[in-house]
């Protein structure tokens, strides 16, 4: 197992309180490494103290693209994103297949859904919104 995955696997299941201790859980699995070379590591992996005990890095939250849409009569709906969002955001409507969805073609930062029928494209528009702002 490699060292960083050891220690945040520790960090994980043990209350950790110091680095001599944090040498000790890695010593029972056949990991030695010096105070200063596992400090580089915490360093490295952004291990932190809170409440007087070692815990691992919480993930950043996931951001969520800006995005608008619009209508484009009969069947269109566009969404514009961010570069680099359009596919993601597209297959989250694929996926969920809203009623009078006929499909999609996305580019890196536009995607194209298209409505069954013109009497579907503003409910097509709600719904695609509903579930991007719901994501």
């Amino acid at each position: 197992m490699p060292i960083d995955q050891a220690i945040l696997e520790i960090l994980s299941h043990e209350s950790v309180s110091n680095q001599r201790a944090l040498q000790g859980h890695l010593a029972r699995r056949g990991i030695s490494l010096t105070q200063s070379a596992l400090s580089r590591r915490l360093r490295k992996l952004r291990v932190h103290k809170r409440d007087g005990r070692y815990v691992k890095p919480e993930p950043p939250p996931p951001v969520a693209p800006s995005y608008t849409l619009a209508t484009a009569p009969p069947n269109l709906v566009v969404l514009r994103t961010e570069p680099g969002f359009a596919q993601a955001l597209a297959l989250v409507v694929d996926h969920a297949s809203p009623p009078g969805f006929a499909g999609s073609v996305a580019g890196d930062d536009t995607v194209f859904f298209a409505a069954a029928s013109p009497d579907a494209l503003t409910p097509l528009l709600r719904s695609i919104d509903r579930l991007l702002r719901n994501r």
